[in-house]
């Protein structure tokens, strides 16, 4: 995983939202451009890495909410959200497609899928999790 997705988890805690997005935006961007096209674990990684940078940033806005957030903001949250896991969904549906064993792809597409209210796809993804066990 690269530095600045990494930096960007630790430190969310401590960003205010719009931080945080400013170092996702910038690692994300590192992500939707293949270095090296040939290697399909390259492609691999670099699609779980997209992916999973847009999942934790959604996430994170989540997380972020306070319970006493205006229900206006909140719909603007979620809304966000929901641009984010779409953008997030076809880069972890490739890896899963790649290795459908792979426990934080499925976990990440479950979360997707829940949010998406696609209860259908994200209990196939839980049944798969709970195989793994």
């Amino acid at each position: 995983m690269n530095k600045t997705i990494i930096l960007a988890l630790l430190l969310t805690p401590f960003f205010s939202y719009s931080q945080a997005d400013k170092v996702y935006d910038k690692a994300t961007h590192q992500y939707t451009t293949l270095e090296n096209p040939n290697s399909s674990e390259n492609e691999y990684k670099q699609n779980f890495s997209a992916g999973i940078a847009y999942y934790n940033r959604a996430v994170t806005a989540i997380k972020n909410t306070d319970y006493e957030t205006d229900v206006l903001t909140i719909n603007k949250i979620n809304e966000n959200c929901k641009e984010l896991f779409n953008t997030a969904l076809p880069y972890l549906e490739k890896c899963y497609t790649e290795k459908p064993t792979d426990k934080n792809t499925l976990v990440a597409l479950s979360g997707i899928y829940f949010s998406m209210d696609d209860m259908k796809q994200h209990n196939k993804m839980e049944k798969e999790l709970a195989e793994l066990k």
